[in-house]
């Protein structure tokens, strides 16, 4: 996957994690849903739906590419003047 930079370059994507949407209290893990998200769990449980909301959200992590193209054809490796 590539993303485009306000530079005009570009990035390769690395890693993709899931980041749990959580709180630490004494030991336990605490639910972070939003407002809107128990609101929308809470009208289905009353529907007998049974609805959860997300707790989690995909971080995505790019870097630079190795190369880059150069004018003329090819590739400029790290380093190369």
């Amino acid at each position: 996957m590539r993303a485009a930079r306000s530079d005009g370059g570009a990035a390769i994507e690395a890693e993709a994690v899931p980041c749990l949407l959580c709180g630490l209290n004494e030991g336990r893990v605490l639910n972070r849903a939003s407002f809107f998200q128990l609101h929308e769990a809470r009208k289905g449980w009353a529907r007998g739906l049974p609805i959860h909301a997300i707790a989690h959200e995909d971080l995505l992590i790019f870097h630079k590419p190795a190369s880059s193209p150069i004018p003329g054809g090819g590739f400029r490796g790290r380093g190369t003047p």
